[in-house]
């Protein structure tokens, strides 16, 4: 089955972080995106908004962003810098990463992508609603052609919100909400947002997250606009 996200355009008006997203006009919602269920997911479709990857399957060629997290670290990878403090409502809190099973089977999460590495998440056992989780590129990458950030999300509980802001975190290519999953969500799914040619930084949000819910990240990589193969940076 597909699942639906939000994609937004950089000149929509942005949502406050830590906004009552519920509260949003249907009116003024953007268009919608497919993504597919990883690793086992159905290719049924060939929409061009879908990605061909189901794992690390590309040699990674920009150090910038690639990151599998299997060496136990953030690779170039900063989490919630305090830079971002005035720009949110509720705490700052750090994206955590292991490679263990993260709270319980509902909400949880039980092992990365490979099922044998790393990933990181937000969340935890003891977490309030305006707690904000930012994870955020190191240094700006440039990039020479068009092309596409391409990652994995787990989201099994209805509770919490991810957002992929592109240079600040108040322009975000895609909104992916808890409370729009599917009864196949206890799985990585496979994500992408389009980058131009241009120098970017790359932001992952989350909040809106209770007690005992959790949102996970994993094999972040950077590949060409078609999905087909890696993308060199600078």
């Amino acid at each position: 089955l597909l699942s639906e996200v939000d994609i937004n355009t950089f000149n929509n008006q942005p949502t406050a972080f830590n906004e009552d997203y519920n509260t949003i006009s249907h009116n003024a919602l953007p268009r919608k995106a497919l993504n597919f269920a990883a690793p086992t997911a159905d290719r049924s479709s060939t929409s061009d908004e879908s990605s061909p990857r189901v794992g690390a399957a590309f040699t990674p060629v920009c150090p910038l962003i690639d990151c599998t997290f299997d060496d136990n670290t953030l690779c170039n990878y900063v989490t919630s810098s305090t830079t971002h403090s005035p720009a949110i409502n509720g705490s700052l809190k750090d994206w955590r990463i292991t490679n263990k099973a993260v709270l319980n089977s509902l909400t949880g999460i039980p092992y990365d992508l490979s099922k044998n590495g790393y990933y990181i998440y937000a969340g935890g056992t003891t977490v309030s609603y305006l707690d904000t989780y930012i994870l955020s590129t190191k240094l700006p990458f440039e990039l020479k052609e068009p092309s596409r950030l391409d990652f994995f999300v787990y989201q099994a509980g209805v509770k919490g919100r991810l957002q992929v802001c592109i240079n600040t975190i108040n322009e975000c290519a895609l909104t992916i909400k808890g409370s729009t999953i599917d009864v196949k969500a206890r799985r990585w799914k496979n994500y992408h947002v389009p980058l131009t040619s241009s120098a970017h930084v790359v932001h992952f949000v989350v909040d809106g997250l209770l007690d005992n819910y959790a949102i996970g990240l994993d094999q972040i990589q950077l590949l060409n606009k078609y999905g087909m193969a890696a993308q060199p940076c600078k």
